[in-house]
């Protein structure tokens, strides 16, 4: 019996070390922070040599990293009610399945509760494996945002029961949705992990400032750049933010543009309120994103939704102060010393926000040391090796119970 015990726990070390991980997602390469999470970790993984494939399926193309990825082409994709910026995926189930079992996981991740989702959690049902997942979206949050009904949030909250209440692990993106997770979801606090925030700190740096000239992207050298980056939405308080900026325009005599990045459903706004210095520059990635982040002057969001606000954390990554609300999951590391944060959704006190910071350039250098001292402590490595190791626990938990 002894040795029977020995041999078993030399298989259970072997298989932890061995470990396979499949992530099914159902957003993978669009325009968005998860995504961008997403493909980061990625490429961790393959850096690493760790086995973990990402299973998707879109005909979406921003996937700038695509190694350890399967992404057959879908039946049918159709845009997201009431979230079109995202897409419902009918994928190609068969092919998923046969590439799932030639992996050969021992564990099952899943990013999100779309149709991939869905599926991903009962192949590993069928196959008798752990399930894990992440709570990266605030779905029902989001729907009442766009719909102000407080049956569909519920219903959809619901919905979110059903689907995470059997998971052995489920992370969070920030420690201020523990709450929503543990209460409002019904997942028991035991199975829930805060996973520490990441971004990649080579690729949003400080150092990347230099690397183009405003006029570039049809923008005046002159003056202060303020920067927005995400989905140009109503559950982001878009107009919101344009309503502010163009208050902060007619009273104030500071030289200053906005510059907003990203896609949505609103982004006409953004053209309609083009005389008072705003400048849409559409998608960017790659440099040009780097460029934008580090050689703006204050990065500004007045979204309440965010379960971490990964925009926010490569803002700060790289080194630029930000002016933000007071309630979203960036609080996890969106600290006063990083800029500002307004604590009533009024006009005027986010107005009174861009102008403390437009006028005190001591203040802004300042919460410019500050948000890379945070940053520091937070890339995207870091944050790879606890997800790596929360799942490594997790298989050895389910190896010893059987």
């Amino acid at each position: 019996m002894p040795l029977l015990s020995v041999t078993v726990k030399r298989l259970l070390k072997a298989t932890i070390l061995s470990m396979k991980l499949a992530i099914f997602t159902d957003t993978y390469c669009d325009a968005n922070g998860v995504s961008r999470f997403l493909q980061d970790m990625n490429r961790c993984a393959f850096e690493k040599a760790k086995k973990i494939k990402i299973f998707t399926s879109t005909t979406k193309s921003h996937c700038r990293y695509t190694k350890n990825l399967f992404n057959p082409k879908p039946l049918l994709q159709i845009p997201m009610p009431f979230y079109p910026d995202l897409s419902l995926t009918m994928p190609p189930y068969s092919k998923l399945k046969s590439e799932f079992l030639e992996f050969g996981p021992d564990i099952v991740h899943i990013s999100t509760p779309g149709p991939i989702g869905f599926y991903g959690k009962s192949v590993a049902k069928e196959q008798n494996l752990p399930v894990a997942g992440t709570y990266h979206t605030d779905f029902p949050a989001y729907l009442y945002k766009n719909m102000k009904l407080s049956a569909i949030e519920k219903v959809t909250y619901k919905v979110m029961q059903n689907f995470y209440s059997d998971f052995s692990l489920l992370f969070t993106r920030s420690s201020l949705y523990l709450p929503i997770v543990t209460k409002k979801v019904g997942v028991e606090p035991s199975k829930v992990k805060v996973l520490r925030a990441g971004t990649d700190t080579q690729k949003f740096n400080p150092k990347h400032k230099t690397l183009y000239d405003w006029s570039r992207f049809l923008l005046p050298r002159e003056g202060l750049k303020f920067l927005y980056v995400g989905r140009l939405t109503k559950e982001k308080n878009f107009r919101f933010l344009l309503e502010v900026w163009r208050e902060f325009r007619k009273n104030s005599s500071v030289k200053a543009s906005l510059v907003i990045v990203g896609s949505g459903s609103e982004e006409k706004l953004a053209l309609e309120f083009a005389r008072y210095g705003v400048y849409y520059l559409g998608h960017k990635d790659g440099k040009e994103l780097s460029f934008l982040y580090a050689a703006s002057d204050i990065f500004i969001s007045a979204s309440t939704t965010e379960t971490l606000g990964q925009t926010l954390l490569e803002a700060i990554a790289s080194g630029t102060p930000v002016i933000v609300s007071n309630i979203g999951g960036h609080l996890d590391f969106v600290t006063p010393s990083c800029g500002v944060i307004v604590n009533k959704m009024k006009i005027e006190d986010w107005v009174e926000a861009l102008n403390f910071l437009s006028q005190n350039q001591t203040a802004c250098k300042k919460a410019s040391q500050e948000a890379l001292k945070i940053a520091s402590e937070l890339s995207i490595e870091k944050s790879f090796e606890d997800f790596y190791i929360e799942h490594e626990s997790l298989l050895k938990k389910e190896h010893s119970y059987r």
